[in-house]
């Protein structure tokens, strides 16, 4: 009799870990996948985002539509960036004298002047599925003006918001 009901507490123990283990493993998945979280590094979003903050994605199915204005996650090289949408496809892109003008109109910013417009000294019209993002620290960003456009493709997330700051590196921006 006594042996049973040790079998019995083992496998209700085995069970209650099996249990907790699928459990933790659930909410894990449900944070990666929905939450999508990436953690800023650098300056080149200030003053928006700031290093260590905690950033809330969602993944982006290929056919997201994105618009002028959103944040978006994409890889360089190896490198996790957050940059700003600044231009879709057909747009046409050039910085004059420090600013930025899209299709001939000039962006109302609060940023400051841009002194190296990189690619975009020319005119550049964004191809189909293409983008053009930049960080919203025009002077401390390494962004499209240097890399050239971002297909759709590369994009795999949108932010959301910032969940909180940690005060801590992670994702270069």
């Amino acid at each position: 009799m006594r042996s049973v009901k040790k079998r019995d507490t083992e496998n209700g123990m085995i069970r209650t870990l099996l249990l907790t283990g699928i459990i933790v493993f659930g909410v894990a998945l449900v944070i990666r996948y929905t939450i999508a979280p990436i953690i800023v590094s650098g300056e080149s979003m200030e003053p928006t985002y700031h290093e260590g903050d905690l950033m809330q994605c969602k993944y982006l199915p290929v056919a997201e539509d994105l618009a002028v204005g959103d944040v978006v996650s994409y890889r360089v090289n190896g490198l996790r960036v957050i940059k700003r949408i600044v231009g879709k496809p057909g747009d046409t892109l050039i910085v004059i004298d420090g600013i930025l003008y899209v299709n001939n109109e000039p962006q109302k910013t609060e940023y400051e002047a841009i002194e190296d417009p990189g690619i975009l000294k020319n005119p550049l019209t964004l191809k189909e599925n293409e983008y053009f993002c930049m960080g919203d620290n025009r002077n401390y960003s390494r962004d499209c003006r240097v890399t050239g456009p971002i297909s759709l493709e590369k994009i795999d997330r949108k932010v959301i918001r910032r969940l909180i700051s940690f005060g801590f590196s992670g994702v270069k921006n």
